[in-house]
């Protein structure tokens, strides 16, 4: 719960491969530099980082619902068209559902109204702000230089 709460996922074999550093929000942890070292994948992450072509995001929210959401199930929009999915999720001490999905940011942007299971989604504020960090310049902030 404290993770999800944070805006923290723990990804395991099920997702290896499917997201990009970027869709789990981890540029905005300053946990992505884009100035050393070499990785397998490097060139695709950086691509994407460059031309500012990633369309999901990692987003918080919840439904009224006790019913744990499995990785991977659905987030859809008004038109029944899936626009994210489920990564983890836990009920909470209220009984509602609290998750954190990679979601399509123009559904996001578009303030559409969107729905897991049937269930109406409310979006969450994360503990910060969702944005292209130096991860260097991040760490000389933290450090107070």
């Amino acid at each position: 719960m404290a993770d999800i709460r944070r805006g923290l996922v723990w990804l395991d074999a099920e997702h290896q491969d499917k997201y990009l550093p970027q869709m789990i929000n981890w540029e905005a942890l300053g946990g992505i530099s884009f100035k050393k070292g070499c990785y397998t994948g490097q060139e695709v992450v950086a691509r994407a980082h460059f031309r500012g072509q990633v369309k999901k995001r990692l987003w918080r929210g919840s439904v009224n619902s006790t019913e744990t959401l499995s990785s991977g199930t659905g987030v859809k929009d008004d038109n029944d068209r899936s626009v994210g999915e489920i990564v983890t999720s836990c009920v909470n001490e209220n009984g509602a559902s609290e998750f954190l999905a990679v979601i399509n940011t123009k559904a996001i942007n578009n303030q559409l109204p969107l729905s897991i299971n049937g269930h109406s989604v409310e979006l969450a504020s994360l503990p910060y702000e969702v944005e292209r960090l130096d991860p260097e310049q991040l760490a000389l902030t933290i450090s107070g230089q």
